[in-house]
């Protein structure tokens, strides 16, 4: 698939800039994502893999450019698999999966704490 295709399947102008294509892939993305269509999941997959492939390449070709300005955000595309160990597993297969720790309520200061013990 050349660049030129890569845009077409993202539905984008040539030389379309990083906010742009990231747009795009992101509404390509939610529409023909496998698990919101499951009546043709094996379609949405095809597609799905397709605007993927285009989205990667498209962002890598700007990379390696040195056109891309990405904005000083958390997002990032999306990371290549991570290396197997061994076993066959991947490193985060291996890693137990973390809850987001939400902060406990402050207790009331104004009162006065009361003791059990009466001969205290």
């Amino acid at each position: 698939m050349n660049l030129a295709d890569c845009y077409r399947l993202l539905g984008l102008r040539t030389g379309a800039s990083y906010e742009e294509i990231k747009a795009s892939y992101r509404r390509l993305a939610r529409e023909y994502h496998p698990d919101v269509n499951p009546s043709n999941q094996q379609q949405a997959k095809e597609k799905f893999i397709q605007i993927t492939d285009a989205y990667r390449k498209l962002i890598a070709s700007m990379q390696s450019s040195g056109t891309t300005s990405t904005p000083a955000s958390p997002t990032r595309p999306p990371a290549p698999a991570p290396a197997s160990k061994p076993d066959g597993q991947s490193h985060a297969a291996s890693l137990p999966r973390r809850r987001p720790i939400s902060p406990k309520p402050i207790a009331n200061s104004s009162k006065t704490p009361t003791n059990s013990c009466s001969s205290c």
